[in-house]
């Protein structure tokens, strides 16, 4: 969330959402940052870790960690 509002400052300073004082930015600051229920989250190192050798992964999700998931894959050549 904290990247969300620096993001929407920048922008609002920037003037991507024209004037200060116009409807468009008065609209943008004051509305609350939101995500969407279904909204895609990107996966990195910090909340997804694979271990192909062991075929075991381990997720951070909204409801809290999933460790030690067994997969199936194979390695493309």
């Amino acid at each position: 969330m904290a990247d969300a509002y620096a993001s929407l400052w920048s922008n609002l300073a920037a003037g991507s959402y024209g004037k200060k004082g116009s409807a468009r930015y008065l609209r943008a600051a004051n509305r609350r940052v939101a995500f969407r229920n279904d909204s895609a989250q990107p996966f990195d190192s910090r909340n997804f870790s694979l271990v192909a050798n062991l075929q075991v992964v381990s997720l951070w999700t909204v409801r809290g960690r999933i460790k030690g998931t067994s997969i199936e894959a194979t390695v493309a050549p």
